[in-house]
């Protein structure tokens, strides 16, 4: 079959994180039409949304839009685009965007018990709470105030899906954004948290890692939007645009109270 044209994604956009997404659909000749297929060569599901444009055409999915590929697939087949009258000449054009995670997901474990970001004896100021007044308007984020190289911990379980570690830069305001050092890890029910202003070359995990809550994953930073050194911690259901983020609860002290944290209070870990 000949190849009409192939599409690769290299890019998301994710309100505060760029990172790149390999994604590559391609469109073949059918007797019917078209078929298009895609293949993901990362480790996480993709998303992508698809807006066409038909003539004479129609698709074998309906009015469906948002197509998540799943992780390292090939060949997966998106949509065969029909021909309505076999006689007449049929094209088509498409918009498309992509971005990592499963954007359809709406349910997740509201119920899950978070490790503090941090190991067994520190305890951190949390600076800056959900929907905080310097950065984290309309954001259910975290800011714990950390001293750098100190070990960051995975709050729950997960895969690691992305790391950015090779920025050195930082200022106090959102054109620094693009120098935030960061790791992604996804979780079993499609949630993604994401453990930013990590130091430079500071992870201790690779894509690809499974780690276990606990699990010693960077070092803190100072890198990217930011005032002065700490972690910034957010959990969020994947989108093609804005991120949706979400509260999280967290174990405190020996483990046994698990609270929403509040803006301002120093949290202590002894588990």
């Amino acid at each position: 079959m000949k190849y009409l044209f192939s599409i690769a994604f290299i890019f998301y956009y994710s309100l505060s994180f760029a990172q790149q997404v390999r994604v590559e659909i391609k469109t073949e000749n059918s007797d019917k039409g078209y078929i298009m297929y895609a293949s993901n060569d990362e480790i996480s599901p993709v998303s992508i949304e698809i807006k066409f444009k038909l003539n004479n055409l129609e698709l074998s999915t309906g009015n469906q839009t948002i197509f998540v590929i799943p992780p390292k697939a090939k060949r997966y087949l998106i949509t065969e685009l029909q021909k309505i009258d076999a006689q007449k000449r049929y094209t088509f054009t498409c918009k498309t965007k992509a971005n990592f995670g499963d954007v359809t997901i709406t349910e997740y474990d509201t119920a899950y018990e978070y490790d503090l970001p941090f190991a067994k004896g520190n305890n951190f100021m949390l600076y800056q709470g959900y929907n905080g007044s310097f950065s984290h308007q309309n954001e259910n984020s975290l800011d714990f105030i950390m001293p750098e190289q100190t070990n960051v911990v995975a709050a729950r379980d997960g895969l690691v899906i992305a790391i950015v570690q090779s920025n050195t830069e930082s200022c106090p305001n959102k054109s620094c954004l693009k120098y935030n050092n960061y790791i992604n890890i996804l979780h079993d029910d499609g949630t993604i948290a994401s453990y930013c202003h990590i130091k430079y070359n500071g992870a201790k995990v690779n894509i690809g890692d499974s780690v276990v809550q606990g699990n010693i994953i960077a070092l803190s930073g100072n890198t990217g939007f930011t005032s002065g050194p700490h972690l910034h911690f957010v959990c969020f259901l994947p989108r093609l645009d804005e991120r949706k983020t979400i509260e999280t609860f967290f174990k405190i002290n020996d483990g046994s109270e698990v609270i929403k944290l509040q803006e301002k209070e120093t949290y202590f870990k002894n588990y």
